[in-house]
């Protein structure tokens, strides 16, 4: 565990960040590190604040964070695990338009060639939206 506090030390000359977000991020470069794999046990919140003399709402803040995003894993009274070695998020969106057509067409590549690859796009025409709530509602 030496080279994951190691990470989050790493992170404290980033003043920008808060306490946390030092944490987190520290976390993450060393799971890309290959630091620690998948079903690792992790340190418990009194041995971080032992090591790193971080403040307990501060480890359980991270660790709260660490777990919303699927990559660490609590179980109850045994401590938390390394869920995925795959830190990388892929950002969803939405988007709503009024009818495909042309102008719309030109729009949607150009916004999707803007995000990326690495993005994922729902597209919703408001109104097929609206002709479903109409079924819906018996309208």
């Amino acid at each position: 565990m030496q080279k994951v506090y190691d990470h989050i030390r790493n992170m404290e000359n980033v003043h920008a960040l808060s306490k946390h977000e030092q944490f987190v991020q520290g976390f993450i470069n060393a799971v890309d590190d290959k630091s620690i794999s998948k079903g690792d046990m992790l340190p418990s919140v009194n041995n971080l604040i032992a090591e790193l003399g971080f403040a307990r709402e501060t480890v359980a803040k991270a660790y709260k964070e660490l777990i919303s995003r699927g990559i660490v894993e609590s179980k109850n009274r045994i401590g938390f695990f390394l869920a995925k070695e795959n830190t990388k998020n892929q950002l969803r969106v939405a988007l709503i338009i009024f009818a495909f057509d042309s102008f719309q067409e030109v729009f949607y590549k150009t916004f999707r060639d803007q995000l990326g690859k690495q993005t994922h796009i729902d597209i919703f025409s408001i109104i097929t939206i609206l002709m479903s709530l109409k079924a819906l509602l018996n309208v």
